[in-house]
């Protein structure tokens, strides 16, 4: 590819007192709002810089996001990276903010950011070597089109992704969408059950659901550019919310806008896997030791399990993979 393709990854320092202090104020009674889970700092962002040095070198800037904070250990000199903090994109009415989401609906305002970027959450490791064109290929970011059915796991998330094809059904012809470019609906590389639902859904008056796998995020800035055009008070009304409601939308509306406006390039299913913490991680730890998927997510979803002990298990296994330092290391 001739265009350059950025990484982007957000970060919070959840035991920062000050920061700690400033979310308590606006937290209200929703204990949502303070769950420890939402966080928490599972240590392994070093890891997550060090496996993209070795597995994309080619990748052209790295933006950090966070509110002020860093880690101690990070090079903020290294030519490849961005330090970006909130106040530097995000508009001051939306400050300060103690939701992901306004961060991440408003990445087209970072002025130095590629057209072409990669969005990370800080639980989301490239685990193999990977080629631009696992990322964009034709100039087309790769997502999976999966026609799904809704999801009941988490009532306040599921909410968010319903908003999301609700804005979707809003600003495009289901049927139009279905019909045209047949061959990135039915992707030989799609799992047999996911043709089959994407085959028995297609047949509905209009788009019920569309698969969110949680990994890093291939987008355009200038489809973020468009849906605010487009959606403005939909996506300001979000931004101004300091913490997650069930009334907001996320950023998954910006790669489902391009599937539902075939904006993309299939993607292989079995090139990832995101693992939930828990009292047994065997098949996380075996999965990074043997490197079986190119990108995995460790996700921090729950409170009952012991994350004291998963946090050691998970960095022993890290750290026996890549024990070098990063030049993002100090």
């Amino acid at each position: 590819m001739k265009d350059k393709i950025d990484f982007v990854i957000t970060w919070v320092d959840g035991w920062d007192k000050e920061w700690q202090s400033q979310r308590n104020k606006y937290a209200g009674e929703d204990p949502d709002n303070t769950a420890e889970y939402r966080f928490r700092d599972l240590g392994t962002l070093k890891y997550i810089f060090r496996w993209i040095e070795k597995f994309t070198p080619r990748v052209n800037n790295i933006f950090f996001v966070t509110c002020w904070h860093y880690p101690s250990w990070l090079n903020l000199n290294h030519p490849k990276l961005k330090f970006i903090k909130h106040e530097d994109y995000i508009p001051k009415e939306y400050l300060p903010t103690f939701n992901a989401i306004p961060i991440e609906l408003n990445f087209h305002r970072i002025k130095e950011l590629s057209e072409h970027f990669v969005y990370f959450n800080d639980d989301m490791f490239i685990t193999n070597y990977m080629k631009e064109t696992d990322f964009f290929e034709k100039w087309l970011p790769k997502q999976i089109a999966w026609l799904s059915a809704i999801p009941t796991d988490n009532e306040k998330f599921s909410h968010l992704l319903l908003n999301n094809i609700l804005l979707i059904n809003r600003n495009c012809s289901y049927r139009e969408m279905i019909n045209k470019h047949k061959s990135k609906w039915y992707y030989p590389w799609y799992w047999i059950r996911v043709l089959a639902q994407t085959i028995f859904l297609k047949n509905y008056p209009c788009l019920v659901w569309l698969y969110n796998p949680h990994l890093p995020n291939s987008l355009l800035k200038s489809t973020m550019n468009e849906l605010w055009v487009k959606e403005y008070d939909m996506l300001n009304n979000t931004s101004k919310n300091r913490f997650r409601t069930k009334d907001d939308i996320n950023q998954y509306i910006f790669s489902r806008y391009d599937i539902a406006n075939w904006k993309i390039s299939p993607r292989k299913i079995n090139l990832w896997h995101c693992y939930g913490l828990s009292n047994n991680n065997k098949n996380l730890i075996k999965s990074i030791k043997k490197q079986k998927y190119k990108m995995i997510c460790i996700n921090d979803v729950i409170n009952d399990f012991d994350f004291g002990k998963a946090k050691v298990e998970i960095n022993k296994a890290l750290e026996n993979l890549l024990p070098e330092k990063s030049t993002f290391e100090k």
